[in-house]
């Protein structure tokens, strides 16, 4: 892992001079998904002058958080000091726009839509005083993104013009909210590979599989901290494989079924994932990024719906839009005790949120990823909203006391036979 000299937009940095988003991407990047504030990765990187630009992306962490956390005492990125700050937005990060790459057939977690509003900033740290080159760069340029880790790739690494970041960390977070894995067979390797954009260095936590076509690098000893503790390992690709040049979108080429064929241009901006144009008008309020990550999840449950159960998906979320205008969407892992059939199901979610970006209690309504063995969708309430004088036989309830109408249908034609007003 060779050293790389300090850019020299940042170098040559002032408070004067407008920082060019191009120049950053044009320098070194390392890319690390659900990073939190884990300043491990910079320390690793920064000491062996490898690396002076990162992108930390996390959609489980608000922005006051992270400036709370670059302002404490010991905050994460110790002997450095904020010279510099810039609000950035879509538009500054992906002027032309970006169209989403992938439409993974399955995630291994559902996909959770953040709480948090999105926001993005370039933070500019400058070394102490009483430490030297041993300790890192003189200065260093850090990223935050809050947003998803797999989208942010796309958006920033993955479209026409675009170069693969030097390096990505890889750690997968287990109960931490991840809808898919970071490490081998997860979307953020699927998206690597069709776009052609493989990092020539990953950092992997000692919890998390390697991508195939790396090898680890035993001149570099490992390192352990960081977020939870985890020893991680520098691995650079193997074979005769390197980071290619960009490609023109038209000519960008995907996989599939294991033969290579050419895909032809597409218009920036529209949504080709899983579900395609129908869930982009069910979600068309959505920021871009939201409809991706829903759609990779939704979008293969909703791509095997017939036409008619198609429709009936329509209505359901119809009726959540208008019947709960100020609640938000978020996907769930599913849930125990639920009425017959709907115990573990993941669930898409309209709900009013607590801080940390979970349902409040009696403040949401569950609509499963299933189809039953009649052929039905439905939705799950809790047991406040239960009208009192519903007929018993309308209804199947749970241990929890959450129920479903035996016939969506009907509770969507007849509401006030099940609902509370």
């Amino acid at each position: 892992m060779t050293p790389e000299n300090i850019p020299t937009w940042l170098a040559n940095l002032t408070p004067r001079r407008q920082i060019a988003m191009k120049d950053f991407f044009a320098s070194r990047v390392v890319f690390y998904p659900g990073a939190g504030t884990d300043g491990q990765p910079v320390a690793f990187f920064g000491s062996r002058h490898a690396a002076h630009c990162f992108v930390l992306a996390d959609y489980g962490l608000p922005k006051d958080q992270v400036v709370r956390d670059l302002a404490a005492q010991g905050h994460p990125f110790t002997g450095y000091t904020t010279i510099g700050r810039k609000e950035l937005s879509e538009h500054d990060l992906t002027p032309n726009g970006w169209r989403p790459t992938i439409s993974p057939a399955r995630a291994t977690r559902p996909a959770p839509v953040t709480p948090y509003e999105a926001y993005a900033f370039l933070e500019i740290l400058e070394r102490q005083n009483g430490f030297d080159d041993s300790h890192g760069p003189r200065r260093l340029a850090i990223l935050f993104l809050g947003g998803d880790g797999v989208a942010s790739y796309d958006a920033l690494f993955c479209q026409p013009g675009a170069r693969a970041p030097f390096a990505v960390v890889l750690q997968d977070h287990g109960l931490g909210g991840n809808w898919t894995k970071f490490g081998e067979g997860g979307c953020l390797e699927q998206l690597a590979r069709k776009a052609d954009r493989l990092p020539p260095i990953l950092l992997v936590a000692d919890n998390t599989d390697v991508w195939p076509g790396y090898s680890v690098d035993d001149d570099i000893p490992a390192s352990r901290g960081g977020m939870h503790g985890h020893t991680r390992r520098l691995w650079q690709q193997s074979g005769d494989r390197k980071d290619r040049p960009p490609q023109t979108q038209a000519h960008q080429m995907v996989d599939v079924q294991g033969q290579e064929v050419e895909a032809p241009a597409v218009q920036v901006g529209v949504l080709d994932v899983a579900g395609g144009d129908e869930l982009a008008q069910i979600f068309a309020a959505l920021t871009t990024e939201q409809r991706t990550v829903i759609a990779i999840v939704l979008g293969p449950f909703y791509d095997t719906l017939t036409q008619a159960q198609k429709n009936v998906f329509r209505r359901i979320i119809n009726f959540a839009e208008r019947k709960y205008p100020a609640w938000r969407i978020k996907m769930a892992y599913g849930h125990a005790r639920q009425p017959t059939g709907y115990d573990g199901v993941r669930t898409f979610m309209y709900a009013e949120l607590n801080d940390v970006g979970n349902a409040k209690p009696n403040q949401w309504i569950r609509i499963p990823l299933k189809v039953d063995n009649e052929g039905n969708l439905n939705i799950i309430f809790p047991e406040s909203a239960k009208a009192p004088n519903v007929n018993p036989p309308l209804i199947r309830v749970g241990t929890s006391g959450n129920w479903c109408a035996a016939n969506v249908i009907d509770l969507l034609d007849n509401q006030q036979r099940y609902l509370m007003n």
